[in-house]
C-alpha cells in the first residue's frame, strides 16, 4: 500500500494522510488534520517498524507546526512534538532515522528565527536542538536530509548551501556554497545518492535564472 498526505482539503481543510491500494485500486482517507494537532503536511512520510513519521508546517499548540506519528494498523494519530518557535517553525523536509532517533530541519524559528536541525529521540521522546543555522552564517534549510556513511546531508537556500553534519561531534561542514549565475542558487528538493556522488537541483540561477 501507498501512503502520503496533502497540504490541503479533508473534513477541515487543513489536510489529510491517505492510504491508497494498487492491488485494489482503493483509496481511503486515514486521518484528517484539524489545525490543533498539525495543519499544511508537508514532506514525504518515514516508515519504522510499522509506525509512520511525518510533519505538518502548520497548526499544533503553537501554531507552527508538529512533529507526528501514525499507526496504520492501530489507526492512531500522536502529535509528538509541538514547535514553539525558539526551537524551530514551519516543518516541511523530509525526516531522516539513525538509531531509533529522527532528524530534521525547521526554515523558521530558532536562535535568529532562521531555522533549526533538530533531532528527535523515538526511545525517550525527547526533542532537542543540534544546531541553529545562524551559527554557521546560514539559514533556510530546505528539502530532505540525506544519511550517508554516518552523516546527515542538507541544504540551506540563503546563502545556498550543501552541508554535511556529524552528529558524534556536532560538526556543521558546508561543503558547496552556490553563487548564482552559472552555478545556481536557493538549492530545493530531495537529494539523491548514486555511486558515490550526490546530486540535486537549484530553484533559480543558471544560464536562465530558472535553475
Amino acid at each position: 500500500k501507498l501512503y502520503g498526505t496533502t497540504e490541503q482539503g479533508g473534513a477541515n481543510g487543513q489536510g489529510v494522510l491517505y492510504e491508497y491500494d494498487p492491488g485494489t485500486f482503493t483509496y481511503q482517507e486515514l486521518y484528517d488534520f484539524d489545525g490543533t494537532d498539525g495543519g499544511g503536511p508537508n514532506g514525504a512520510l518515514l516508515p519504522d517498524a510499522g509506525i509512520l513519521y511525518g510533519t505538518a508546517r502548520q497548526g499544533g499548540s503553537n501554531g507552527v507546526g508538529v512533529l507526528y506519528s501514525y499507526d496504520p494498523g492501530a489507526d492512531t494519530y500522536t502529535s509528538r512534538h509541538d514547535f514553539d518557535f525558539s526551537d524551530g517553525a514551519n516543518p516541511e523536509s523530509d525526516l531522516a532515522l539513525i538509531s531509533g532517533k529522527l532528524y530534521g530541519t525547521t526554515p523558521q524559528g530558532g536562535n535568529s528565527f532562521q531555522g533549526v536541525l533538530f533531532e528527535y529521540d523515538l526511545g525517550t521522546n525527547a526533542y532537542q536542538v543540534l544546531l541553529n543555522m545562524q551559527q554557521v552564517n546560514a539559514s533556510n534549510p530546505q528539502g530532505g536530509l540525506l544519511v550517508s556513511g554516518g552523516l546527515l546531508y542538507g541544504l540551506t537556500s540563503s546563502p545556498g548551501k550543501v552541508y554535511s553534519y556529524e552528529i558524534s561531534t556536532a560538526t556543521f561542514t558546508p561543503l558547496v556554497n552556490f553563487l548564482g549565475a552559472d552555478q545556481g542558487r536557493a538549492p530545493r528538493g530531495r537529494f539523491l545518492e548514486y555511486a558515490g556522488k550526490l546530486y540535486g537541483t537549484t530553484e533559480y540561477g543558471g544560464l536562465y535564472d530558472g535553475g
